[in-house]
């Protein structure tokens, strides 16, 4: 289990609330949480990390590897000058298998929790299961 302290400092760029906003219309490939963090290595970068239900087909990956792609100022998502969206998707499954067993991909998302740096963006409540990994 991830133990959480809430950041409410964190600056969230509009943009990347109206991803989100966008994702929530999903009907398909419904759109369980999303979680904005700061990685440490790349600080000028801002990371959105969505648990989407049927994502990949529901699949967990072999190589323990979460599907990650980066956007820049370019990609039509706004963002602040000289920022970077790194936009992690996964399912429910799969977030849980990574959780417990402490993937590579997941731990930046841990240690930003850890550090109270990131911000749930969506989380709705009959997401109990989802909600108690990461104790928000």
């Amino acid at each position: 289990m991830i133990h959480t302290i809430l950041a409410t400092d964190l600056h969230v760029p509009d943009g990347v609330r109206r991803l989100v906003k966008h994702h929530l219309r999903f009907k398909d490939e419904p759109l369980l949480m999303a979680i904005v963090f700061k990685p440490r290595r790349a600080k000028s970068d801002i990371v959105l990390f969505e648990v989407i239900e049927n994502f990949g087909a529901g699949a967990v990956d072999a190589d323990q590897e979460l599907f990650e792609v980066s956007l820049g100022t370019n990609s039509g998502v706004e963002l602040d000058p000289g920022q970077r969206l790194r936009l992690v998707l996964t399912n429910p499954d799969e977030f849980r298998q990574a959780v417990r067993d402490g993937w590579s991909g997941i731990q930046d998302l841990t240690k930003a929790i850890d550090r109270g740096d990131f911000k749930v963006l969506h989380c709705p409540r009959n997401q109990a299961g989802l909600r108690e990994l990461i104790n928000a």
